[in-house]
């Protein structure tokens, strides 16, 4: 039986399941529309605007962490890996061949991606043997590249010989990692080393400036940049919202409710969970490329900081973990705050945001998300669109 097809017991006829949600269209369409004239109102390099920008970037990142954690069930403290390596992508490509923006901002979401196949695509193989290849090849590589920058040392990308065989040890390692097969606090403890451990690399790799840091000169104006980060956290809005309601969005909090059962169910649990790790690492990377680009400077400190990881973690909780619109009202909560708090030196900046994250947990375990939908005297929209029937299901 599909139950993607088959209404839920008590649903509304179509008609008014469609005509409902007009109102709510309305009004997001008016708030984009007033987004995209804020800096005609205000001017393009404003204060406001960059206090918008912020709230973009911050919800797009609480978007991708909220997808793996809030409706997969992954729960990681490693994002800030895909946030370094992002930044530091950027800054090697605009400083060693003057790229564009354009590129230089997909190139930032691409390496993330580049970086999470490593984690987890080898591993995503059924097969051993396959594996064995994937390893076998990967190490193969590596002694052929330790022998080509011993003949032609301008081959070495690393500076030294010392980062270059940690570099690729470390590679190999996290390539063997069955960093999906690991659940929970296994899961998140992996993450956070594995992002300590790439921290590390940068720290004393001489191409991105041995620990020292590089300069991000991408040559784009705050307005462009605006309307970018506008434009990415709509997009992801918008992708997430459409998969929730669908099948596939089913099927990723079956599997995050219950692995087992998911599998026994017909769900291909692996390739859910490689899917959707995959996703959060490229939405992150594109994100993190755009608050550099703004930043204009990165540091390993920066880039890998753990701060990352609270910062996240208090976006997609304050908003409600598990909801289409909690990362959003959660970004707002937190630049706000983090505006209040700007003289607070870093550590008593995470106590604060600690505190206010356990309050709400306590107070308000589905955030403000769910509060807002309790005043509103309704169910959360997400909820409620899944309870919808489908119009495919409909016409048959």
């Amino acid at each position: 039986m599909d139950i993607s097809s088959s209404p839920a017991i008590g649903s509304p006829p179509a008609t008014a399941s469609l005509a409902r949600p007009a109102p709510r269209l309305i009004a997001v369409f008016a708030l984009l529309a007033a987004l995209t004239l804020v800096p005609v109102a205000t001017g393009a390099d404003s204060y406001v605007v960059h206090l918008l920008m912020s709230v973009f970037i911050f919800a797009t990142l609480g978007h991708a962490w909220n997808l793996m954690a809030g409706f997969g069930g992954m729960l990681s403290f490693g994002q800030q890996v895909f946030i370094g390596l992002a930044g530091f992508s950027e800054a090697i490509l605009i400083y060693y061949a003057a790229a564009p923006m354009a590129a230089v901002w997909i190139f930032a979401g691409l390496v993330p991606l580049a970086f999470a196949m490593l984690l987890v695509v080898p591993m995503g193989f059924k097969r051993p043997v396959r594996r064995s290849w994937a390893l076998g090849a990967a190490l193969c590589l590596a002694v052929g590249y330790e022998i080509a920058v011993t003949l032609w040392p301008e081959l070495d990308l690393f500076g030294d010989a010392f980062t270059r065989r940690a570099s690729l040890l470390l590679f190999l390692f996290l390539g063997a990692l069955p960093l999906l097969r690991l659940r929970g606090a296994h899961f998140a403890i992996a993450t956070w080393l594995i992002a300590e451990s790439v921290a590390t690399i940068f720290n004393g790799w001489p191409l991105a400036g041995a620990g020292g840091g590089m300069q991000i000169n991408a040559g784009v104006d705050a307005l462009t940049l605006y309307y970018l980060a506008l434009g990415l956290a709509a997009a992801v809005t918008l992708g997430i919202f459409l998969s929730m309601r669908s099948t596939y969005g089913l099927a990723l909090m079956a599997v995050r409710d219950d692995e087992e059962a998911a599998e026994s169910s017909g769900i291909d649990v692996m390739r859910i969970k490689t899917a959707i790790f995959l996703i959060g690492a490229f939405v992150t990377g594109l994100a993190a490329g755009l608050y550099f680009m703004d930043a204009m400077i990165i540091t390993p400190a920066s880039g890998f900081s753990i701060s990352w990881a609270s910062y996240v973690v208090f976006v997609a909780v304050a908003g409600g973990m598990g909801t289409v619109s909690g990362p959003l009202i959660g970004a707002v909560l937190f630049v706000i705050v983090d505006r209040i708090l700007g003289q607070m030196s870093g550590q008593g900046q995470l106590g604060v945001l600690g505190l206010i994250s356990i309050a709400l947990m306590l107070f308000l375990p589905q955030g403000l998300a769910g509060l807002l939908d309790r005043r509103g005297g309704h169910r959360p929209a997400l909820t409620r669109s899944l309870q919808q029937p489908s119009t495919s299901g409909e016409a048959q």
